[in-house]
């Protein structure tokens, strides 16, 4: 029942009655959120955007399994593929731009660049495309 929701994860949070410095501590009790009791991963993240529901995804429990999610596990394999299409992006472009110049001009016969256009696109065949 997505009305329930709401209150369940109000109950994941912890929050001291002492201020301190003009700030209460909070605990958020969101390992179930994450990991199922076999240890494998919980879905859900996908549940609560299947749901729909704009309210109970900026729930404050719910932002923070996501900030976990990313600052733990997702981050990095985001920005190692993308580290990837970078490095890609940047061999076609140097092995089409830069390196074809010799290739449609006056230096048409030279075997250094042909070899190292066809050393570019040989890396990003074999390398990136497979």
């Amino acid at each position: 029942a997505p009305a329930l929701l709401w209150t369940l994860l109000d109950g994941l949070v912890w929050r001291s009655r002492v201020v301190e410095g003009g700030r209460r501590r909070a605990v958020y009790f969101c390992r179930h959120l994450l990991v199922r009791d076999d240890g494998s991963h919980a879905a859900v993240i996908e549940e609560i955007c299947n749901c729909g529901d704009p309210k109970i995804a900026c729930h404050p429990v719910v932002a923070h399994v996501i900030d976990l999610v990313w600052a733990k596990i997702a981050r990095h394999t985001f920005f190692c593929r993308h580290a990837t299409l970078i490095l890609t992006l940047f061999l076609y472009t140097l092995s089409q731009s830069v390196f074809g110049i010799g290739m449609h001009g006056v230096d048409d016969e030279d075997s250094g660049t042909r070899l190292a256009v066809a050393a570019c696109r040989a890396f990003i065949y074999f390398f990136f495309l497979s």
